[in-house]
């Protein structure tokens, strides 16, 4: 009985310790949670809000199946080039491969890296760093400088993705962007938020993908 009650004590107290464990990483998560959302830009709650809502209607938005969980098959069938027994015959199904691919991976992209699928560099300058959404822009400014617009101009922007470096380009240079993609979703996705930008009207310039 003495070694049962012994046993339960440390079972007890190692749950114990567990429990406050896990309610003191909770509460420093809310709080870290709670910091970003208020004093930074980032919105974690409102990008997280987006994504649920997204992730919802994912299944109504779909071109390469009828749902989320075929879509991921097909890909996986795709990707091992199931029912292509050469090279050339997997080449032939390339489009629908990547189709496939943006289908399913376009929100999370969007949830977790915005609106502009690219990478940049941050530059430090005298003791500060800019900003991830400063470095960005930066970068896209940098890219189209080379191209010597003028206002009024029209820009293509091939593989636009949901067209957020389309929409900063356009404020930065005063052009009109078409934008092209392979994939439906981004499509619809992109000309969605190009719709709910007021700045592009402001500045007198449109931006649309096809």
């Amino acid at each position: 009985d003495e070694i049962l009650r012994d046993v339960g004590c440390i079972v007890l107290g190692q749950l114990k310790s567990h429990q406050e464990g896990i309610t003191f990483a909770s509460v420093g998560m809310v709080a870290s949670i709670s910091g970003v959302q208020l004093f930074t830009s980032a919105d974690p709650l409102g990008r997280c809000v987006r994504f649920w809502k997204q992730l919802y209607s994912q299944n109504k938005k779909l071109t390469c199946d009828s749902s989320v969980n075929k879509g991921i098959d097909n890909y996986s069938n795709l990707h091992r080039g199931e029912g292509s027994d050469s090279s050339d015959g997997r080449n032939s199904q390339y489009k629908e491969l990547v189709n496939t691919y943006y289908d399913l991976a376009t929100v999370f992209y969007e949830w977790g890296w915005g609106t502009c699928f690219h990478f940049s560099y941050r530059f430090v300058q005298g003791g500060s760093i800019e900003t991830f959404w400063e470095a960005i822009r930066r970068h896209e400014y940098q890219l189209v400088s080379f191209l010597q617009t003028t206002p009024g101009q029209k820009i293509l922007d091939v593989g636009c993705g949901i067209c957020g470096p389309m929409r900063n380009i356009a404020r930065f240079t005063l052009c009109d962007v078409q934008g092209i993609t392979i994939n439906p979703y981004q499509v619809t996705r992109g000309n969605e938020l190009n719709a709910k930008d007021p700045s592009l009207a402001a500045s007198g310039v449109s931006c649309e993908s096809v």
